[in-house]
């Protein structure tokens, strides 16, 4: 969403108010960046400090005129002296609502409930293999996909249809989206998949996906597949090294560090391993894990031990999260010292929701991190959980029982939901936020005029989920406007 779009909205809207309010505001503003890296000065604002958690929710209208009505009563029987006319009134509201701002801003976001609503983007009530309109195309259990948000396409894995699909979310036949097949492939199988930046993308390197024991390449256009390490056909082992030395039991996961390097859970090797890229050789040694299936935290990560690792994340550090399935947790990998902890989770099978010592997790299989919210967002078998920078763990989608139905929030139901990406966000930064509350205030918007300011001003976050078992990708959105 643009800022200077906002910012220009924002003047016309007090232009058109300033004829019904007596006396007349001057303000001014600058803005730099984009809504998710925002800045906003203003005369009648005094700005929080960046060190704040950076994520606060629009408040709804009625609550907003009822807190300011209380305010403003407050403020009245309290006059004196320095409080005699109405423009001093005005202030203190200013005064009050910043000091609101301030202390909402420092509480978790998701302390209460969002509200979340779930769609179907494409796929039927039954499995296939067919192409075209959203609204016509089949899968069969895809296992999981990337969002490329400049180009506007999800790219699946569809391994029992032996294929990688192109889910065009803008274009294609009929305008409202379309499927495509971006390849065939029998062997190897495909099962993961990750999208290269563009930095480190080649003619013939633009998506990597794995088999069970191999990590390949493949081009924009699908044609050219090269194999990069590990061993076909299907020959399951462990081993480090280089190119076709190197072997792997059930690649699970794969993603990216700011530094270019691939890091892999291998599931059944109980080990999370690294793939070092140098123009066209590929080194892959081990990280963590000492491939005893078990449950150890260890200051030496190579003796922590894991249980079926699946996917994994990076933070904005390069702290690496896994998904220990079989432990029933998520594992943190410290980027400075390797030293391999529990994040979240007390080992037991369970659904709970509470700080991340004391909640736990059935069997969870997904995890991305995003970066505004400074959140991990997991898949837990038929639920969506989400884990706060304040340590809070909360389902905000589905329940502990299977199903396909879309709707709000805990009304929802999924299937094994395998993989998960982000597809958007639409974030305001609790400076810009509460610089539109004192505006608003000092501006003396109608009510009518300040809803409308304040129904437009929502933090959004889209993710695209491959619930595999019941054959669909879906959509799930997460929007603050219900606060």
């Amino acid at each position: 969403m643009s800022i200077a779009m906002s910012c220009k909205g924002l003047e016309l809207l007090h232009s058109q108010s300033s004829s019904t309010s007596s006396t007349s505001s001057t303000f001014s503003t600058s803005f730099t960046s984009s809504a998710s890296s925002t800045s906003f000065t203003s005369s009648a604002c005094t700005l929080l400090s960046s060190s704040e958690v950076p994520f606060l929710p629009s408040l709804s209208s009625k609550r907003r005129r009822d807190e300011d009505a209380e305010m403003k009563i407050d403020i009245e029987d309290s006059k004196d002296s320095d409080v005699n006319d109405e423009t001093s009134c005005e202030q203190m509201i200013i005064s009050k609502r910043t000091r609101f701002s301030r202390s909402r801003s420092a509480m978790d976001f998701w302390a209460m409930q969002p509200r979340v609503t779930v769609t179907t983007i494409t796929g039927g009530k039954e499995t296939g293999r067919t192409n075209g309109l959203l609204k016509d195309a089949l899968f069969c259990n895809p296992t999981a996909l990337v969002h490329v948000a400049d180009e506007g396409i999800t790219f699946v894995t569809d391994p029992l249809n032996e294929n990688i699909r192109c889910i065009h979310h803008h274009g294609g036949e009929g305008r409202g989206g379309c499927v495509t097949t971006l390849r065939d492939l029998i062997n190897p199988r495909p099962h993961i998949l990750l999208f290269l930046p563009k930095e480190y993308q080649s003619d013939d390197r633009y998506l990597l996906f794995a088999s069970w024991t191999a990590i390949f390449s493949i081009s924009k256009d699908g044609k050219h597949i090269k194999q990069l390490v590990g061993i076909l056909p299907l020959l399951p082992g462990y081993a480090d090294g280089v190119g076709d030395m190197v072997a792997f039991h059930n690649i699970s996961g794969m993603v990216i560090d700011s530094l270019g390097r691939i890091v892999m859970s291998d599931r059944y090797n109980h080990r999370i391993r690294r793939m070092v890229i140098e123009k066209d050789t590929f080194t892959v040694t081990t990280i963590a894990g000492n491939g005893n299936g078990n449950y150890v935290d260890h200051e030496n990560p190579l003796l922590a031990s894991f249980l079926y690792p699946r996917t994994l994340c990076v933070d904005d550090k390069d702290n690496i999260f896994v998904v220990d399935s079989g432990n029933h947790c998520i594992r943190r990998i410290d980027h400075a010292s390797g030293v391999v902890t529990t994040f979240a989770g007390n080992g037991t099978e369970a659904c709970k929701d509470g700080n991340v010592q004391e909640a736990s997790f059935t069997s969870p299989l997904a995890i991305i991190w995003e970066h505004n919210t400074k959140s991990l967002f997991v898949s837990d078998l038929y639920s969506i959980r989400r884990i706060s920078i304040l340590g809070s763990v909360m389902t905000i989608a589905g329940v502990r029982e299977h199903g396909c139905v879309n709707g709000d929030g805990l009304l929802t139901r999924f299937n094994t939901v395998t993989s998960m990406a982000i597809e958007r966000v639409e974030y305001y930064s609790p400076d810009w936020i509460t610089c539109v509350l004192d505006l608003v205030h000092f501006s003396r918007w109608p009510p009518g005029v300040s809803d409308i300011v304040f129904d437009y001003l929502q933090n959004v976050i889209s993710l695209i989920l491959a619930d595999t078992n019941n054959s669909q990708i879906r959509r799930l959105l997460i929007s603050s406007s219900s606060l």
